[in-house]
């Protein structure tokens, strides 16, 4: 049986440096719907998609990888 993944919620909300949070769109783990969640809960964090990119998305092409969207 899993553990369920822990709350850090109210952790990520009193990071306070610049912070940046990339999703890969094709990432069936963490998709980018949590991305954004983790986004909204960092005080000023910017949220950007990697197109045709999935969980192992840094072993891609490196168009994939230099080439963030924002949503």
């Amino acid at each position: 049986m899993t553990k369920p993944t822990p709350d850090r919620r109210a952790a990520s909300a009193d990071i306070a440096v610049p912070c940046r949070v990339v999703s890969l769109a094709q990432d069936l783990v963490a998709t980018p719907v949590y991305g954004r969640e983790l986004a909204d809960t960092i005080p000023g964090a910017t949220f950007e998609v990697v197109d045709d990119a999935g969980h192992s998305g840094y072993l891609g092409t490196r168009d994939a990888r230099a080439a963030p969207r924002r949503p």
